[in-house]
């Protein structure tokens, strides 16, 4: 008499041995379109998430120009003033150090920075062109191009046509003669109270873009390419030979995607990759079929086990992405179809891990003057009170600097001049202690961390800052407002600072006190342009 337990196995084994094979036979119809929807899924998704990756480094270069062109506006009142060659010459140069003082090595792939006066205020050769070496270690001065007949022939055209478009424009890859064999150029035109002054710019390094695009693969044999606006090639890991013979010889599945530039990435994959393992994966299914039969109750156990871990794993790190930690280690030895899943879970956590990246860049900037803001601030004060508390033998001082009669500036002048004011204030801060972090904390109220060269020079600073202001000056009308930054400055020091903020209000009392000198001074000043 058979028991009920071989009864219940049978019955089982039995219900298994025909599922199995209804299975297999569908399986086996049907493999070769499921192959080629999964395939063409996978490849969609390689498409987006690569060409993901390469809008991202574009955006941020349209955004960092976008910021340079902001600035330039501010920075001056009256364009017909560039016709001038001295004051013309001057403001390239501060223009030139204020880009590379505070844009210059934050965007990835960047190859050099360029702004051009046009010819129509200057001598045709004003502006500067400078290229970054050793990745963001040094800038080097490069000739630039005269452009005094760029409307007459096809010269520079990362000038004349956003130029003449009126926009910004992308120019496509193009030899950059003594910079780089290849760059790509975003550049916009810059308008001030509707006269044109000239344009601003970036290159990117085109072998930065096509390093990337070389590391996308799909398959066996898939890669990816670039071409132009119209359809040509631009750049291929493979041969022109070698691509037209693939898509000539035999089937194959290409994912089309826009770049912000204009360009296309194309994702080229051949249909023999994709159907390669159809065959094996039907032998594999029946040996498994019949495996499952013998061991069927072990297996049980085992699969068991094997599905439920690595879905608590993907819930984890779900509930991690969710946290703000995006880092997740995949696990090879779980079944395809898991792996799938969390594969596609980590492609999610890493781009969502790059646009908090690149969000953060931005949310740590301040968007008027371009020094670091109130939350990088803050983020900097907690570092050094985790460093004193931990016992960190620290060198350091705070200086807390106030610009002087802002806010009667703004009653008196308007807010647009009490900015300019702001701005040429930053300016000199910046250019002065060009080896430390700058931070605005308020309207008009800076903090400056020092330490190293910076921290041992400060007194010869405080003078070169001191005269810097006084050659400076912001135009209202036909009255020039002196520029005054009101400083105090503390030395940290480990026997009488408990916290960060004893630093601090040392500093700020300090700042207050010379606050004070100059006040009287500067107050007459104001009533007088006032009365006039």
């Amino acid at each position: 008499m058979k028991s009920i337990k071989s009864k219940v196995l049978t019955l089982v084994v039995s219900g298994m041995l025909l599922i199995t094979v209804a299975i297999g036979t569908i399986v086996s119809l049907y493999l070769g379109s499921i192959l080629n929807s999964d395939s063409n899924a996978i490849t969609d998704q390689v498409a987006e998430t690569e060409s993901s990756k390469i809008n991202d480094i574009l955006l941020q270069m349209e955004y960092t120009v976008k910021m340079m062109e902001n600035f330039i506006v501010y920075s001056f009142e009256d364009p017909h003033k560039l016709s001038d060659e001295k004051y013309r010459s001057a403001y390239v140069q501060d223009m030139k150090h204020w880009i590379i003082n505070t844009v210059g090595r934050d965007t990835s792939g960047v190859a050099s920075y360029f702004l051009r006066i046009a010819p129509e205020l200057s001598d045709g050769t004003s502006g500067f062109f400078v290229a970054i070496r050793d990745g963001g270690e040094h800038f080097e001065d490069i000739p630039v191009t005269d452009l005094t007949d760029w409307e007459n022939g096809n010269i520079a055209p990362w000038y004349s046509e956003p130029a003449r478009k009126g926009h910004s424009t992308w120019i496509m890859p193009y030899d950059g003669g003594m910079n780089h064999d290849n760059v790509i150029t975003y550049s916009t035109p810059i308008y001030k109270d509707g006269v044109f002054v000239g344009v601003i710019g970036m290159e990117i390094d085109f072998s930065y873009i096509t390093s990337m695009v070389q590391t996308i693969t799909v398959y066996d044999n898939g890669f990816a390419y670039l071409t132009d606006s119209d359809h040509n090639l631009v750049y291929s890991p493979v041969s022109e030979h070698q691509l037209e013979k693939s898509h000539s010889d035999h089937g194959y599945a290409e994912e089309h995607r826009d770049l912000n530039n204009g360009m296309h990435l194309i994702l080229h994959v051949d249909y023999v990759d994709m159907q390669r393992n159809a065959y094996s994966l039907l032998g594999t299914v029946a040996f498994v079929a019949f495996l499952m039969i013998a061991v069927f109750i072990a297996i049980t156990i085992i699969l068991t086990k094997r599905i439920i871990k690595p879905l608590n794993d993907l819930a984890i790190s779900a509930d991690s992405i969710v946290d703000g930690k995006y880092d997740m280690q995949l696990d090879q030895s779980v079944d395809a179809e898991i792996y799938a899943v969390g594969n596609a879970l980590k492609r999610t956590a890493d781009k969502v891990s790059n646009y908090m990246n690149y969000i953060n860049a931005l949310a740590y900037r301040d968007a008027l003057t371009g020094v670091k803001n109130v939350a990088a601030y803050n983020e900097m004060t907690v570092d050094i009170e985790r460093r004193m508390r931990s016992g960190e033998k620290l060198n350091f001082a705070i200086m807390v600097a106030d610009i002087n009669m802002l806010k009667l500036t703004n009653d008196v002048f308007g807010h647009e001049i009490g900015n300019q004011l702001i701005i040429k204030a930053a300016k000199i801060i910046c250019t002065t202690f060009k080896h430390s972090p700058v931070f605005r904390i308020g309207g008009d109220e800076f903090v400056v961390l020092l330490e190293n060269s910076d921290l041992e020079n400060v007194d010869s600073l405080i003078e070169r800052m001191d005269s810097h202001c006084s050659r400076e000056f912001v135009s209202a009308g036909e009255q020039n407002i002196s520029i005054s930054i009101a400083r105090g400055i503390s030395v940290y020091n480990s026997e009488f600072h408990i916290a960060y903020a004893d630093v601090f209000d040392r500093a700020d009392r300090e700042m207050y006190a010379h606050k004070s000198t100059v006040k009287g001074e500067l107050e007459k000043n104001m009533a007088d342009f006032k009365k006039e």
